[in-house]
Parts: C-alpha cells; structure tokens; sequence
C-alpha cells in the first residue's frame, strides 16, 4: 500500500452529561471550553466498475454524521452531499483495485453531466463494488491529502459507521493503532481492526483536539478517572485512560474495555485491570481499585 494511504483491514470536570443541539450524548464529558468546532463537507459518489453494480443506499449517512459527532464530543461535524446517479466505470478502463484511476474517472464524469465542483468539498467519498479490493476502507493520510482527502467504502460496509470514522481519521492524519505486533490491533480505537462500532482513544482525541487531559501529571501520586477520562504523563505522548463503552454510542470488544489503558498517538502500550502494574520508562503505573464507574490509578516515578 502507498504511504499515503491508510487502510481499514478486515479481520475542569464537569458533573454533569453532555448535550449537543439538545440532544443527550449518554456520558460524562471535558471541559472543551477553548476548542474549535469544524465542519467538514463531503461529497460522495456511488461508483459502478465494469457492470459491477452497487446499490444506492443513502440511509447511513445521517447515523454516520451523528455517529462522528458523538465520538467528536460534538466538536466535528460532517456534511454530506451525495451525488444522484451511479457513476459507471466501462469494463477495461482501468485495472484490478485502481482507486486512484476509479477516482479521476469519477471526478470528472460528475463535472461533466452536473454542477458539482468535487475539489470545493473537504472529502470526496467513493462508494466501490465489493470484492475488488481487499480492504474494509481506504483513506488518504492528511490532513494536507494528495488529490483532495479521498475515501473509499466498498459496498459490504456501508453499514458500518467505524469505517467512515477510520478513513476520516485518516484524512485527518491519525495511523493505525497498534496492539503488540499487529498494526490495527487495538480494539478499543476506530483505528484498530474493522468492524465493531468504536471511537478514537484517549491519544487520538487528544490529536484532533475532541478531548483534554483532566491532569497533566507532574510528580508521583493517585488520582481517580471516570469512565473514558484520562491523564497524560509529563514529557512524554503517552495517556493513561478508563476505557469504557460510551453508552449506546461504542461496542468495544470485552478484551479492550473496562480497564485502565495506556495510550500513544499509534499504539496501545498496556491494558491494565485491577491490582496490575506496569513500567514505562521510568514511570510506574498501578491501578489501585477499579469500579464499574470509576478507576483509581497510582504514578510513580522512580
């Protein structure tokens, strides 16, 4: 795969909820006072490659809006604009998984018999047949994509709101997050392995500015996370988060929730439950007592 690309691969504290336009998000929230909300437009396009149909079905498109402005904290929105016929692509016009191809052909024949202009758009999305291609999902890396941040769902995952977040992240320029020795091996991360329905983590939000610490730890000591808060360890990109579902928004394999996970902007270093221990650095973190809605962490410095 080319470097640009990023593939989806198959296999203060406020007491209070949070609220976006009246609506009741279903969990605890940061003060994200100072932070700049975005809006994001998006053009898609249902693309038929050699008589190789797909069906237009645009009735993900608002629970994936929803879906991306909930994990968001209600800081991005998405927009999306779908154009309203299928273009189609003549057998022997490219060849195998031409993405790149699919998409100059695209681009242009939308121009040419519409008044869509498709570089006036944040991203461009290509909705592709499935089976000709051996990916869940495929985003340009951003945020300063090549060609405009294009994404590509095959048609067998149009149903799946973690993969538009994935690819989006892409475009946004988050990586895979790693678990151990495999690339997209964290599974409590939109950036792991399709296909469950998942958020960023703690490090990830901290990126694209969705979240903030609610300590920047400085010297040794204990402090206590609800559900999906986190701290960051002073001098170094790593994040100790309460990893939990968020209510009727997440289903976080059972492996990956409901612990204290340790956090980089690519890979998720320790998963920890009550009692365990690990050392980074010099850098000792111990989960004291761990509740159902609440964890008690323990930093040390050595």
């Amino acid at each position: 795969m080319q470097k640009f690309l990023g593939a989806f691969k198959m296999q203060k504290r406020h007491n209070s909820f949070l609220f976006v336009n009246g609506i009741d998000m279903g969990f605890r929230f940061f003060d994200l006072s100072g932070f700049t909300k975005k809006v994001f437009q998006i053009i898609t396009v249902f693309v038929s490659v050699c008589n190789i149909p797909v069906t237009f079905d645009t009735s993900i498109f608002g629970p994936v809006e929803s879906f991306v402005q909930r994990c968001s904290n209600g800081i991005y929105t998405v927009n999306t604009t779908v154009v309203p016929f299928t273009v189609q692509i003549p057998c022997g016009a490219t060849m195998g998984c031409d993405t790149e191809g699919w998409a100059g052909l695209v681009d242009t024949t939308v121009e040419m018999y519409s008044t869509f202009k498709m570089n006036n758009y944040d991203h461009k999305m290509y909705i592709i047949p499935a089976g000709l291609c051996q990916f869940a999902g495929l985003g340009y890396i951003g945020p300063n994509c090549t060609n405009g941040c294009r994404v590509f769902v095959p048609s067998d995952k149009l149903g799946f709101p973690s993969v538009y977040l994935h690819e989006f992240g892409h475009n946004w320029g988050l990586m895979h997050s790693w678990y151990g020795a495999s690339e997209y091996g964290d599974l409590s991360s939109a950036m792991g392995w399709c296909c469950d329905t998942r958020c960023f983590n703690a490090a990830e939000e901290f990126k694209l500015k969705w979240s903030r610490p609610i300590n920047v730890v400085k010297r040794s000591g204990v402090y206590t996370l609800q559900a999906n808060e986190y701290i960051q360890l002073p001098n170094q990109s790593i994040f100790v988060q309460f990893r939990k579902d968020k209510p009727g928004l997440e289903q976080i394999n059972q492996d990956f929730k409901d612990l204290v996970a340790l956090y980089t902007e690519t890979q998720l270093l320790a998963k920890l439950r009550n009692g365990e221990t690990v050392t980074i650095g010099n850098t000792v973190v111990t989960v004291q007592n761990l509740q159902p809605t609440f964890a008690v962490v323990q930093i040390q410095f050595v």
